[in-house]
């Protein structure tokens, strides 16, 4: 196995263009998502319709102002763990809220 990947790695550094692209982690994500779309795409006839992709948009909301929020802390120089936890937190509340002191959810979230 080891053996194996020796060989490919060699292979690979005889290519500039294979070079260029492992080097790149940017392009080589990019291509790499582009190939897994495609595949699933023309695999599965559901996969590229409107309704699949807003399905994954909507879900992915909550996860995507999360995301930013630690980007912009990763990028300012702090390293916070504690955002992920307090999402948790935050949603246990509200789901106590809701549930036992009958509050709307819009108010909960207030």
């Amino acid at each position: 196995m080891i053996v194996a990947i020796k060989r490919l790695n060699e292979k690979i550094k005889e290519h500039k263009y294979f070079r260029k692209l492992f080097q790149n982690r940017i392009l080589f994500l990019l291509l790499l998502i582009g190939i897994i779309f495609i595949y699933a795409g023309i695999s599965y006839d559901t996969f590229a319709t409107a309704a699949n992709i807003r399905a994954v948009v909507v879900n992915m909301s909550i996860d995507a102002i999360v995301a930013i929020g630690m980007m912009i802390l990763l990028v300012s120089g702090v390293f916070d763990l504690s955002v992920g936890s307090v999402l948790g937190y935050s949603a246990a509340i509200n789901a106590i809220l809701i549930e036992r002191a009958q509050i709307s959810p819009a108010f909960s979230i207030v």
